[in-house]
């Protein structure tokens, strides 16, 4: 077991598994989604469940989880159609992938970099 930026995972089976259910707070508002394992509501809360897996970051350090969590939650939403996969969409998910970064501890400029790392390449994965 592992615990980072209040977040408690484990390696799991595509990489990461959430060990206790986490929310947060975004801007994607007006969907609707629930599942044994993540859901989205109408006025933006996010939930990921104990059980939720997800692949962490590309070629980066794995040192802000929950950002990461939520992030790969996000792009899993949009290519399985549950949000318009567009940019403004996409947007929005990179916009919440950094600001969950610097809430986190990570630096101005790292988080930055990861942040356009995500716009520039994260629309080839949904």
């Amino acid at each position: 077991m592992m615990w980072h930026e209040g977040i408690e995972y484990e390696k799991g089976g595509l990489k990461y598994r959430v060990l206790s259910s986490q929310y947060c707070l975004s801007n994607i508002k007006g969907f609707r989604f629930e599942s044994d394992l993540c859901c989205i509501y109408e006025d933006g809360t996010l939930v990921v469940k104990r059980g939720f897996e997800w692949n962490g970051a590309t070629g980066v350090t794995d040192e802000v989880m929950r950002a990461e969590c939520f992030h790969d939650m996000l792009y899993g939403f949009i290519e399985q159609g549950i949000l318009p996969n567009t940019w403004a969409m996409r947007r929005k998910c990179d916009k919440l992938f950094y600001k969950l970064n610097r809430s986190g501890g990570m630096s101005w400029t790292r988080a930055n970099i990861r942040y356009y790392g995500v716009r520039g390449f994260g629309g080839l994965f949904c």
